[in-house]
């Protein structure tokens, strides 16, 4: 994928949780322990670190990190109960969720313990591309680009099963 290194000096190195992320964009994003080659997990930096950390902030539900209760959002909350009463309510919520992860990045790269943070690991923002969702299977699907500082910017799908169906 373009906009991952492979030079890791002087970087933070992530555990790759999400399976990677490659060209061509709007790829669904899923965790996964397992590279698709089955070479197991690897570790990554660039943009997909950045996916990767992005996805972990915007996915996250408010007081379910043991010793980080202040890590997360609503999003997923009000998703898995299926208490997002209209699609326009779950765009609004999906770029509240957006703002909020990247400001969490911003402040995680400002802590000067962890040494600056490269440019195509520095998000500087997030659109909402489109929202999918699909109300008899119970799915949505948004697909979210992200841009670096570095200027590179990347489009991937987050598929989320809403907690709802007309089953």
């Amino acid at each position: 994928m373009t906009g991952t290194s492979t030079n890791y000096t002087g970087r933070q190195l992530d555990v790759e949780l999400l399976q990677r992320v490659a060209r061509p964009v709007d790829q669904r994003v899923f965790p996964s322990v397992d590279a698709v080659d089955q070479s197991g997990p690897g570790m990554c930096s660039g943009m997909q670190k950045t996916v990767q950390r992005f996805a972990k902030l915007l996915l996250t539900e408010l007081g379910s990190v043991k010793g980080g209760p202040e890590v997360g959002g609503e999003l997923m909350s009000l998703v898995r109960t299926g208490t997002m009463s209209t699609e326009a309510y779950m765009r609004f919520m999906i770029e509240v969720s957006s703002k909020n992860a990247v400001d969490v990045m911003e402040l995680d790269d400002l802590d000067g313990r962890f040494g600056a943070t490269p440019d195509d690991e520095r998000l500087v923002g997030t659109q909402l591309v489109s929202l999918l969702v699909d109300e008899a299977k119970g799915e949505a699907s948004a697909v979210i680009r992200l841009e670096t500082a570095a200027g590179t910017d990347y489009r991937f799908i987050i598929p989320v099963a809403t907690g709802r169906s007309a089953a």
